[in-house]
């Protein structure tokens, strides 16, 4: 097995975590400020997104978003 060490990978794979993490906090932050709902709903979306977003590209994180808003106003969840 190679040493992954030897070449800073892990060094790497968390400079990338904690830069997408900031991108996905940037892209909250505009969603939040250019959106006409209530602060208590908009709140409650990102929580959403928090709890449910792990690992997940921002595309499968909008569509997660989107069936959990559409069930909401079916009377679901």
């Amino acid at each position: 097995m190679v040493d992954q060490t030897r070449w800073g990978i892990p060094q790497v794979q968390s400079e990338n975590k904690a830069r997408m993490h900031e991108v996905k906090k940037e892209k909250q932050k505009q969603v939040y400020e250019n959106s006409n709902l209530g602060s208590e709903v908009k709140d409650r979306m990102l929580k959403f997104i928090d709890d449910n977003s792990h690992n997940k590209t921002m595309g499968e994180m909008q569509s997660m978003l989107s069936s959990a808003v559409s069930e909401f106003f079916k009377g679901g969840k």
